[in-house]
């Protein structure tokens, strides 16, 4: 059956106190579930003492043996064969089996401490899971589920957790006409805290104030009289002299 199209069932649990027929029947048996007895194409399945519903797509009918979905009319296809339990007043609700996730649901990324992945609804109605990244410099916190401040996250062994802003896929370039990062933006990696000239363009104006490695805060030298730089020994703004920059 490795040709066969399978989809995963999930059971959605229903708001109501009364047990159905179905859940009374199979109520000593593992499986708990059953084709309905006019529409081979839908299953009803008893989870946790409520009935819930599932359809198969067009073309597909549900398997006794298993719960899943075979092709109609397949060699496997035992519709015929329907053992018939009769329901009656039980609510059902239809469960939309494309559905993979709960929307809002967020997970962590198990490679990088600054990207998760969050369930997302799409236009027909179903839902799927989506690449998401924190902005820099906050990192995913598993235990909130939010991007928070770098400092209120400990991120797992074995997990990259970037500190540069080209660490992020934000600033990466997508195009061949796109200017650098490194050269767009500042890093404070291997840096010390406080004020900093920015690397490949000391004795210029820039400078970046850094925390852990990270650029909090990218600025230039202003004076209304006299042109000023910064100054990557002294690490301050100082009027701007050609001999102490050649020489």
């Amino acid at each position: 059956m490795e040709s066969f199209l399978v989809f995963a069932l999930v059971a959605l649990i229903l708001v109501s106190a009364v047990q159905s027929e179905l859940c009374e029947i199979t109520a000593g048996s593992s499986i708990k579930w059953s084709r309905h007895p006019d529409d081979c194409s839908t299953a009803y399945m008893c989870l946790l003492g409520k009935v819930v519903s599932y359809t198969c797509p067009e073309g597909y009918v549900v398997s006794s043996d298993d719960v899943s979905c075979i092709p109609a009319g397949s060699q496997f296809d035992d519709c015929t064969e329907l053992e018939r339990i009769i329901l009656h007043d039980v609510e059902i609700t239809p469960l939309n089996i494309a559905s993979s996730c709960k929307e809002g649901n967020k997970l962590q990324d198990e490679a990088n401490c600054a990207m998760y992945s969050e369930c997302v609804a799409l236009p027909d109605g179903n839902t799927t899971m989506v690449s998401q990244e924190c902005k820099y410099p906050f990192l995913f916190n598993v235990k909130s589920g939010k991007c928070e401040h770098f400092k209120d996250v400990k991120c797992d062994p074995g997990q990259i957790v970037p500190k540069s802003p080209c660490d992020y896929k934000a600033f990466q370039c997508s195009s061949a006409q796109c200017i650098p990062c490194n050269i767009r933006f500042p890093t404070c990696t291997g840096l010390p805290d406080g004020l900093n000239p920015w690397v490949g363009r000391e004795w210029t104006p820039d400078y970046v104030t850094c925390e852990e490695e990270r650029v909090i805060l990218q600025d230039q030298c202003k004076s209304e009289k006299e042109p000023q730089v910064f100054h990557p020994n002294e690490k301050t703004c100082v009027v701007y002299d050609v001999k102490k920059i050649v020489g």
